[in-house]
């Protein structure tokens, strides 16, 4: 990474940080309201694979009677079997199941955790589910899809799908508006699933046929806040997870690395500091096939901005030491210029490189820069016997290696291995990223 980009990381939280004095004084709506539009091929950002990404499972080995009565039904008895997306149309299959007697009610209640009323709705609308069916050929797969959902497969509705061959098409999503079933269509891209998207599957046969589906739209607007155009952009496969990225317009959204974007993400009900303005995320609902959002202005309030993103402050935590002593994580730091918080596990493989640069990053910048290592393992025993070996010079607190809503990781979004995060002597986060990629952006800094 350059150092233009290290400049426009104090850009970007002088931006996210400062007062504006020239609209101080100005008598301001209550609320900004946004109309985001869902486009197509609209710009490549990279997104988290579980807010984009659908598994298309085989249903045979799970429900056999049912795809062989599908499989009837369609007079396709060559391929290996019957897909549905699971998340999204799992309970209408359960309900299909259960009103044409494939399963008893006792089952659907413990298969589902949804009101079955609900789906018969859906069902009765004629807003189908999407039927696929795959057979395995040679070094591909050739998927036929219902994309009319008229019963039949066309020969446009056949595609081919291998590690080099991605077919895209528009999907229809079952969504409920106002309580009404309606659809939505969505750009997908078909993928062989490689075990790139973590997945519980009942038999290696069944992950062995899963594909792959992501969306490659998104929803995007632009707003005016005192001066400076932001981008507004939602993504997510339903409304209970959507994510709200909220971005200065003359940043690019990266197109590899969803740590840097997660600077800029938000979901309903969060607390936005922007330009001195305090704005909450107060509902966002889809109308037609776009999404309103609207930000309520939050007046004379005191609002700590702390959090996970470049810009925020970090909270302060207790943490056992390698010792096993609980203690505050950031007494630790020496006063120095700099913190490196550095999250690592003696499991991982690619911490060994990211721990050796940062063993050298120490000698180099021994009186402006403090490790702080958060060590995610099995046990105290386990940390102690690698860093014994290992001769790690900063002192190394614990996390157990099991999850845990309320710990560090989940407080500050680490969700990969190596994962670090630089704050000033405030405790202001500067720059966070996973892997070794943009090292040099921490020496950078520090220089």
């Amino acid at each position: 990474m350059t150092q233009r980009f290290n400049i426009n990381l104090v850009l970007l939280l002088v931006i996210l940080n400062s007062c504006s004095n020239n609209h101080s004084g100005e008598n301001k709506p209550n609320s900004i309201t946004i109309e985001a539009e869902l486009g197509q091929d609209i710009g490549n950002i990279a997104f988290n694979e579980s807010d984009v990404s659908m598994i298309f499972r085989h249903m045979g080995s799970k429900f056999p009677k049912y795809d062989s009565v599908q499989r009837s039904k369609y007079e396709i008895d060559d391929y290996d079997g019957l897909y549905l997306e699971y998340y999204q149309y799992y309970n209408s299959l359960l309900t299909d199941l259960y009103l044409e007697h494939f399963i008893t009610r006792k089952e659907f209640d413990s298969l589902s955790k949804n009101n079955i009323n609900k789906y018969e709705v859906l069902r009765k609308s004629n807003l189908g589910r999407l039927f696929v069916f795959i057979k395995n050929e040679n070094n591909h797969q050739s998927l036929s899809v219902d994309l009319n959902y008229d019963g039949t497969f066309s020969p446009t509705e056949t595609f081919l799908i291998s590690d080099s061959i991605h077919p895209t098409f528009l999907f229809s999503f079952k969504l409920f508006e106002n309580g009404n079933p309606r659809k939505l269509d969505r750009q997908i891209k078909i993928y062989p699933y490689n075990g790139n998207y973590y997945y519980a599957f009942e038999d290696e046969r069944v992950k062995e046929l899963a594909i792959l589906g992501s969306v490659t739209d998104y929803w995007h607007s632009n707003i005016d806040i005192n001066g400076n155009s932001f981008d507004i952009v939602l993504q997510g496969l339903n409304e209970q997870n959507l994510k709200i990225y909220i971005k200065p317009d003359k940043f690019d959204f990266s197109n590899t690395n969803t740590y840097y974007n997660a600077n800029f993400e938000y979901k309903l009900k969060d607390t936005v500091f922007i330009q001195n303005e305090v704005l909450s995320i107060d509902s966002v609902y889809m109308a037609r096939s776009n999404y309103i959002v609207d930000l309520k202005r939050l007046a004379n309030i005191r609002f700590q901005n702390i959090g996970h993103r470049i810009g925020q402050t970090i909270k302060e935590f207790d943490l056992p030491r390698s010792s096993g002593q609980v203690e505050r994580v950031f007494n630790t730091s020496n006063n120095k210029d700099y913190t490196l918080i550095y999250f690592w596990g003696s499991w991982c493989g690619p911490c060994k490189e990211t721990t050796i640069f940062f063993k050298e990053l120490s000698k180099q910048f021994p009186d402006k820069l403090s490790v702080v290592g958060i060590a995610y393992e099995d046990s105290l025993e386990a940390l102690n016997s690698f860093i014994n070996q290992d001769k790690t010079p900063w002192i190394n607190y614990f996390v157990p290696r099991k999850y845990d809503p309320t710990s560090i990781l989940e407080e500050l979004k680490i969700n990969a291995f190596p994962s670090y995060i630089l704050l000033d002597p405030q405790g202001q986060i500067l720059f966070r990223d996973s892997g070794s990629e943009n090292l040099s952006v921490i020496t950078d800094i520090i220089q």
